[in-house]
């Protein structure tokens, strides 16, 4: 997965040089990381250490690699798990930031018989998460932003309280990063077609995104709330797909009162299928798929680039997607609601970083209902809400996990169905 490894190199990841040790004069190991910036890393973020000898006659397969964590303010993972310390895996291995302070990581290599024949070190700095001054705009505080009933739009905290009417209905909502403008569609009139609409909250100032022809759906802003990215198909297209016209990705700029198409996957039979926003890169990842049924073009997960419209298939996706996909705010993995004929349906998760997955975080309590839906990030990235049907109810709520899986939480309780819609943050 090198290529996927390339593609997704962030602007904040950096290497860094260490202290190496040679031991027994049998290799020289050396000590790389990426995650680090300024040798810090964020307390609940990750870094991925790899270790590279070089100089061994012997065979290299027979060799592993111990891993330890001297001030024990990180954690050691893989990915998923939490790792002990010292652990003995392979030669790359996963550190979390846990409490603020000095910490350093040694990597000792070990041979078939547990000798230790190179070591290196690196010293690095976990430092604590300070909210940065936030601005919400028409907000107080960070909140999870959703549906009730069949077409109003709430907000409420991550705690599920003071439920707060956003005064817009429809189908679909988003809210900018900077909380004044509110993005949702819907259908104008008596007539079926949705169109798409952006509200200042702070004037009530409303304005109908231009160009479409009554068919947009799935609204999300770019990280500097400047431009909205929404779903649409080239309204030229004729009825001709069982599916319905195919939608590519659109965008409108605030500033200048323009929409466009990003994506063009239409001229080849294609569509987008949902979207997400990264918030480490604006680049957009979504979901790829046949506008033709039996087409044999498997569903694929790629990722745009907005501003050089370069797009890169990243995956072929072995389960089927459902409703909903979100980009974890480190820019490292992909949650999205998913079934599969041997995992069933649930909650999976995409690396980014090694290409492994999807992997089944989150097992459907009540698979006789509809899978959890819609998947988000919030709480910086450490819990996901979405809405279910868990423990056989009828109706729809929020539920809550940790991002592996666990500490399944009842967010909402209204009789009226309930359904996330993003998260402001």
């Amino acid at each position: 997965m090198r290529l996927l490894k390339l593609l997704l190199v962030f602007a904040l990841l950096s290497t860094w040089s260490c202290t190496t040790d040679e031991t027994n004069n049998e290799g020289t190991v050396t000590l790389e990381a990426s995650g680090l910036s300024d040798n810090k890393l964020s307390v609940n973020n990750t870094a991925i250490f790899t270790a590279t000898l070089t100089d061994y006659d012997g065979d290299a397969g027979n060799l592993s690699y111990r891993w330890t964590l001297d001030a024990n303010r990180g954690e050691l993972s893989d990915g998923i798990n939490a790792l002990p310390n010292p652990t003995v895996a392979e030669n790359t291995m996963r550190c979390v930031g846990r409490i603020s302070g000095d910490e350093r990581i040694l990597v000792e290599v070990l041979n078939e018989n547990n000798t230790v024949i190179a070591s290196a070190s690196m010293d690095f700095t976990i430092t604590a998460f300070i909210d940065p001054p936030d601005d919400y705009g028409c907000f107080d505080q960070p909140k999870i932003i959703y549906e009730r009933g069949s077409s109003a739009k709430y907000v409420c905290n991550f705690d599920g309280s003071n439920p707060e009417y956003l005064g817009v209905t429809g189908l679909s909502v988003a809210i900018s990063p900077n909380g004044q403008w509110i993005a949702y569609n819907k259908f104008d009139g008596n007539s079926d077609q949705l169109i798409m609409y952006i509200k200042n909250c702070e004037t009530g100032e409303t304005i109908t995104i231009p160009g479409g022809d009554g068919d947009d759906y799935t609204p999300e802003f770019s990280n500097d709330s400047s431009k909205l990215y929404f779903l649409r198909p080239e309204p030229s297209l004729e009825e001709n797909f069982a599916s319905g016209r195919p939608t590519d990705i659109a965008v409108y700029d605030l500033q200048t009162g323009e929409a466009s198409f990003l994506t063009t996957l239409y001229q080849s039979d294609e569509g987008v299928a949902r979207f997400t926003v990264s918030e480490v890169t604006n680049e957009i990842a979504f979901i790829r798929k046949s506008a033709v049924e039996n087409s044999g073009i498997p569903t694929r997960l790629a990722i745009l680039n907005p501003e050089s419209g370069l797009i890169t298939n990243i995956m072929t996706l072995s389960v089927a997607p459902n409703s909903g996909m979100d980009w974890s705010p480190n820019g490292e993995d992909i949650i999205f609601s998913g079934s599969n004929a041997t995992t069933g349906k649930g909650i999976y998760r995409l690396s980014l970083i090694d290409g492994i997955g999807p992997q089944l975080i989150f097992t459907d309590l009540s698979p006789q209902s509809l899978p959890p839906l819609f998947p988000h990030y919030y709480a910086n990235g450490t819990r996901i809400a979405w809405t279910g049907q868990e423990n056989g109810q009828n109706n729809f709520n929020i539920w809550t996990i940790d991002v592996n899986g666990n500490d399944l939480q009842q967010l909402t309780t209204d009789s009226a169905n309930e359904t996330v819609s993003g998260v402001l943050e």
